[in-house]
Formats: C-alpha cells, structure tokens, sequence
C-alpha cells in the first residue's frame, strides 16, 4: 500500500506546508496536471529507482534527480503521464531492430 496524504481531502493542510493560500490549492485541484516527460522507469531499470518510495524533491538531496514517484503523484493530484522509453543510443538502428523482433 502507498503511503501518501491525499490533499483533496485536505487542502487546507497542503496550502498551510506549501505556505500558499487555499485559493491556489483550489485552483490546482480544479485543474488537470500532466507530466509531459516521465523518465523513471529508466532509473528503476538501470539503478533500482524505486517508484513506490518517497524521495526527497529537495534539488541537492533528490537522488536520481528528483524522478517521479508514486506517492508524490497521487498527492499531486496528477491527471496524466506521458512516458518516455528510452533505448540504448549505442545500438545501431540494425541492432535495435534484431533485439526487437527476438523478444
């Protein structure tokens, strides 16, 4: 189960930790939120980025540089994601297509 605090039910809370009004946190809220550009599962594949933890967002404490987790997108309410696949750069176009078709 995701630990989280689900400011919906609480915005007054989230106005009061963000030091913003509540009218913000409203409008927010009245709002769709999409992340246009979600790598986190190339860090949960290549380092063990795990996305059911919270990190830290603190810029110089943010480990794999503040990727998205679930629990920070349920609390932020998000609508959507879009998300990117990355392949090895390395591997020619060739290469990529042969381990393609044998998978």
């Amino acid at each position: 189960m995701l630990q989280y605090t689900n400011y919906k039910e609480h915005p007054d809370l989230w106005a009061k930790r963000l030091d913003i009004s509540k009218e913000a946190v409203d409008l927010y809220l009245d709002s769709e939120i999409i992340d246009p550009h979600t790598v986190s599962y190339v860090w949960t594949r290549v380092l063990g980025y795990d996305m059911n933890k919270r990190h830290s967002y603190k810029p110089l404490k943010a480990g794999f540089l503040s990727q998205v987790d679930f629990p920070r997108c349920l609390e932020a309410n998000m609508s959507g994601m879009v998300w990117d696949i990355t392949t090895n750069p390395l591997r020619t176009a060739k290469k990529k297509l042969e381990i393609t078709q044998n998978k």
